[in-house]
């Protein structure tokens, strides 16, 4: 750490309330450690007790805070959680959108209704994002009778039954409100009047649809966010979507198969998929692929090319389930054509990682979301991160 970094700190502790001294400093960074273990233990009433500790240290700490009310909803103390998590808010700790949500369900547990109407359509407002949650979340079942919830939950009421093309359109209704909830410039690249229009006439079309193509409805009007970051998943539809078994690639002389079951492909280039040359295939599915530049078309396009309900509408085949005819070529020149079914197993690989038997550093890892070495010779320390998300056995917080 540099000097003058330390020296900042030392002047800001006291102003925030925080260590007054090197000693306070100690104690507050020992009550920290001891309430991560206790966190990580699940031992809800150390953990309360050190941060109760630790917030009368430090009263200007929201992320402690934060962490409080969430071992005093662990330990059913809902007024304490509703206490602390409301600190949290006003001091700025934690994720706002989760923090008000969580308010949300510790006044409905505590009984209070119209407060966690309150704290629910702010954390809504804030944009939080796992709306399908708020439908499963049974510390929120108080409010499942008010007549307030079908609009806030986005869901239909209990008694209604809805037929395949009204239940499309009440799902159509809910996906325009919800870009523009969640989607912080939603009509930069698009009208907002074309939006609607384009939204209106898919809603239009329902009854003579596939669900296939709804769902590639959806898509395309995705992509005219000009968001690369924007896209819908359908994780809950049945069946879910098929795909071919291969993975392409986007090289500078073509798509090439990168992964495939048959390994004897990998390798190939495409020469036509179905009745589309390989070199307009790109071009044919942009308007089905979210991007934010013509690199996100090379990058995520392939990957949607290997997609069922995409080289269905490409008309590259009625049936792509049933199979699909690629025309490939070797490094020579000489071309084969293979027949593919798409199914729902597999899971094709986006982007290319190189494979050597001693990568440089930099491709060492390329499948994790983040990792860190020590440079042997040099004194620094190598970190790459990949992929904002959690891995299994170390969440990014930890690695933080």
């Amino acid at each position: 750490m540099h000097r003058n970094l330390i020296v900042l700190v030392l002047f800001l502790l006291p102003a925030l309330g925080l260590a007054q001294s090197p000693a306070e400093g100690v104690r507050v960074w020992r009550l920290d450690a001891a309430a991560e273990a206790a966190f990580d233990a699940r031992d809800w009433a150390r953990a309360e007790s050190l941060l109760a500790l630790r917030v009368g240290v430090s009263p200007l700490d929201g992320h402690a805070f934060d962490l409080l009310g969430t071992a005093r909803y662990a330990l059913r103390d809902y007024p304490g959680a509703i206490d602390a998590y409301t600190h949290a808010v006003e001091l700025g700790g934690g994720q706002p959108w989760v923090t008000t949500y969580n308010l949300a369900c510790c006044h409905a547990l505590a009984g209070d209704t119209e407060q966690a109407f309150h704290w629910l359509e702010r954390s809504l407002a804030l944009r939080w994002e796992n709306r399908p949650h708020i439908l499963e979340d049974t510390d929120l079942t108080i409010l499942h009778d008010d007549p307030r919830w079908p609009e806030v939950a986005q869901t239909l009421s209990p008694d209604a039954h809805l037929d395949r093309t009204a239940g499309w359109r009440h799902d159509l209704r809910v996906f325009g409100k919800e870009v523009r909830r969640l989607h912080g410039d939603p009509f930069r690249f698009v009208s907002e009047e074309e939006f609607d229009r384009e939204v209106a006439d898919l809603s239009e079309r329902v009854p003579d649809l596939t669900d296939d193509e709804i769902r590639l409805g959806i898509h395309r009007i995705i992509v005219l966010l000009g968001d690369g970051h924007s896209r819908v998943r359908f994780e809950r539809m049945e069946p879910l979507p098929a795909r071919l078994p291969l993975s392409l690639y986007a090289f500078s002389d073509g798509l090439h198969v990168i992964e495939a079951e048959d390994p004897d492909l990998v390798g190939l280039r495409l020469v036509r998929l179905g009745p589309i040359p390989g070199e307009e295939a790109l071009d044919r599915a942009a308007p089905y692929v979210p991007r934010d530049n013509p690199m996100g078309l090379l990058w995520m396009g392939p990957y949607y090319l290997t997609q069922a309900d995409v080289l269905a509408a490409l008309g590259v085949a009625d049936d792509p389930t049933a199979g699909v005819d690629l025309v490939l070529a070797d490094p020579s020149g000489a071309e084969r054509t293979v027949t593919l079914a798409a199914t729902t197993g597999h899971h094709p690989r986006i982007g290319l990682l190189p494979r050597t038997d001693e990568p440089p550093v930099w491709l060492r890892h390329p499948e994790r979301a983040y990792w860190f070495t020590d440079l042997p010779g040099v004194d620094a320390v190598y970190v790459q991160f990949n992929s904002v998300r959690d891995e299994e056995d170390r969440p990014l917080a930890d690695f933080a």
